[in-house]
């Protein structure tokens, strides 16, 4: 060099370092947030449409089965992207080794080229379908389908494999790479030298890649405007047709070049913010992920109509398949049975427990005990907490917060229960019935999102304990509890929202208690929207918990393993702290399969199923008192001092 500073090529194992996003401090658990929401919308809305297609025979048409591809790129871009993303605004890791670099690039790369060589397929599907429909099943056969699927991607991925072999005998001499996720451009600028070779074939691969799609999609869409122009107005029908055919490729293709546009012409602008840039740099790949879905999902009615197909529940109430609406008020089913929307006020009828006659006094007085132990339990741990200064520490706070939540969940089922079992009373009032609900299923989803901050909190303890008072400060810990209730609150509040102008034709719930599940299928026909939400969020909420919880475990584990020997102590602590946590997570996550496995056997009895549906509620209300007063020493030891106390003042 010209300084004569000897620059020394990096040697393996090589470890680089993203720059990242400049995030304000406190802000990085919320951007985290944030960007799971969005990872959790790209798996799920891709997900719903690949699911959908596979599912339903009538969409295995060449159009659905190219779809299907590009929710598979989608998948691959945001997976490539997000995980990394949430890594570094969670714990702030930068590092990241040549391997997990390359890897990532290759992934990014083989997304944006796959993506273009498959809108460029769909094009000239359209240019059949609509210029040559007489022809369009001799030409696009099943064979000649996947053929050109299988083209696609091989096209994408060899003109990607050649750009990182390329990348095989160039040294690297620096280490950072200037963004938030490593590409085939920000790699190179780390390299010793020149790499024209590079360069070269990258240029020229895009430019190909990227004109020849153009090319492909500008003539089939001229094709199509000659063809559908040259109607004439009594075939107007056959252009509205064309139109809403290409309708949604035309706009998946264009939001992908606006993010490509808008992406290159900013980096021609120096003064722009490296974050914006940076920001921008991930959503060229983050708009066309989350849009696409959502575009093939409305504009299309084919796929719109197979959603709503296959997320309509079985209607127990009505006699036969297919139920016409005439209006609000009244519905005429194809049998001829008029069935008549109910009036407030509404009064419905659990299904309850079939008990033995004289059984009725006994069940009552365990289930009362049953109720006395989740009061007393959670009270005690509580009050506890409450009562001495020393337990005011994070940790111990987020285990008040899940005493409150064990509280509502075991009030909401166990008075109603108790009372069916003592008098037989079945009856409930549709008000009565939609509190009971929304209590049940903030209990699970407010259980959710604390026990998802309290593995946050642990991460942090074990792995950072000497920032752990400067991040979880009192106004985090109160702010962070508070939006972990807010969450689950909105969630369960959008849910019965959506209850409001659902008239019911039905009067008995088919269980021991109310849940939306069980009230919507009372509902006169279909609730497709309902379902959405509901499958989704329940989807989002449980996904997000378990991965929060798998990675701090993840990084808890390879921290304490990574002790010497002489530090065991500090490996037996982390275990201890952790232990309580994951005892209460695994007991709700046993409790939760356990249901959801058996009912799907038909052959098991409604009064098990019924048995089941509250005991996932009861064991981890129940246990989960025992398991912190029995693990966690502090406030063993805290409740034994307060106890002590009170004997004491009383002799």
């Amino acid at each position: 060099m010209e300084n004569l500073t000897l620059v020394q090529p990096l040697k393996q194992p090589i470890i680089l370092e993203l720059e990242g996003f400049d995030v304000p401090a406190g802000l990085g658990p919320l951007l985290f947030f944030l960007t799971l929401l969005t990872y959790l919308v790209v798996l799920l809305g891709n997900g719903v449409v690949m699911w959908v297609i596979v599912m339903d025979q009538s969409l295995h048409r060449p159009m659905y089965v190219m779809v299907c591809h590009l929710t598979v790129c989608d998948l691959i871009g945001g997976t490539a992207l997000l995980p990394r993303i949430m890594l570094h605004l969670l714990t702030g890791e930068r590092r990241i080794s040549y391997g997990a670099a390359i890897t990532q690039a290759v992934f990014v790369h083989t997304y944006a080229a796959a993506f273009q060589t498959i809108l460029a397929l769909m094009a000239y599907d359209r240019y059949i379908a609509v210029c040559k429909p007489l022809r369009y099943h001799s030409i696009m056969t099943s064979a000649r389908l996947h053929l050109s699927c299988a083209l696609a991607w091989f096209i994408a991925i060899l003109a990607i494999f050649i750009l990182f072999m390329l990348h095989l005998n160039e040294p690297l001499c620096g280490r950072t790479v200037q963004h938030i996720y490593c590409s085939n451009r920000t790699i190179l600028a780390l390299a010793c030298g020149p790499t024209p070779v590079n360069n070269l074939y990258g240029l020229s691969m895009t430019w190909c890649l990227s004109t020849g799609v153009f090319l492909i999609v500008f003539f089939s869409y001229a094709k199509i405007l000659s063809v559908t122009t040259k109607q004439s107005r009594s075939e107007s029908s056959n252009r509205s047709k064309a139109v809403q055919t290409c309708a949604s490729h035309l706009v998946v293709y264009l939001v992908f070049e606006i993010a490509t546009l808008i992406l290159i012409t900013l980096n021609r602008f120096p003064s722009v913010s490296k974050n914006i840039k940076k920001l921008l740099g991930i959503l060229y790949i983050l708009a066309p992920t989350t849009i696409n879905p959502l575009v093939y999902g409305l504009v299309s009615k084919d796929l719109r109509a197979s959603i709503i197909k296959l997320l309509r529940p079985d209607a127990s109430i009505v006699t036969t398949t297919r139920l016409r609406t005439r209006n609000r008020n009244q519905l005429w089913m194809e049998n001829l049975t008029l069935v008549q929307p109910l009036k407030q006020p509404i009064i419905l009828e659990l299904e309850g427990f079939d008990v033995p006659a004289g059984l009725g006094p006994l069940l009552f007085f365990l289930t009362l005990l049953t109720y006395l132990v989740v009061l007393l339990g959670n009270g005690v741990v509580m009050w506890v907490i409450v009562m001495d200064q020393s337990l005011h520490r994070p940790m111990y706070v987020m285990v008040c917060h899940l005493t409150v939540c064990d509280l509502i969940g075991g009030t909401a089922l166990l008075p109603r229960i108790m009372l069916h079992l003592l008098t037989g009373e079945r009856r409930i009032s549709y008000g009565a019935a939609i509190t009971q609900a929304v209590f049940v299923h903030t209990y699970a989803a407010a259980f959710q999102t604390i026990l998802a901050l309290m593995a946050y909190d642990r991460y942090i303890a074990v792995c950072k304990p000497l920032r752990y008072h400067s991040i979880m400060t009192s106004a985090r810990l109160h702010l962070s509890c508070a939006l972990a209730w807010f969450i689950a609150i909105l969630a369960i509040f959008i849910l019965f929202m959506l209850h409001l102008n659902e008239p019911l034709c039905g009067r008995t719930v088919q269980h021991i208690y109310c849940s939306n599940r069980t009230i919507l299928a009372l509902a006169c026909g279909p609730t497709p929207v309902n379902n959405l939400y509901g499958l989704s969020m329940t989807w989002c909420l449980s996904t997000g918990v378990f991965l929060i919880v798998f990675f701090s475990y993840a990084k808890i584990l390879s921290v304490t393993t990574k002790q010497s020997r002489s530090e065991s102590s500090i490996r037996s602590k982390a275990v201890q702290t952790c232990a309580s946590h994951l005892v209460v997570y695994l007991v709700f996550e046993i409790a939760t399969l356990i249901l959801i496995t058996l009912y799907r056997f038909p052959s098991v009895s409604t009064n098990i199923k019924k048995l089941l549906g509250i005991l996932y509620i009861l064991a981890p209300t129940t246990i989960n008192p025992l398991v912190y007063g029995l693990v966690s020493k502090d406030l063993r030891a805290s409740i034994i001092k307060l106890l002590s106390k009170k004997n004491h003042h009383r002799n």
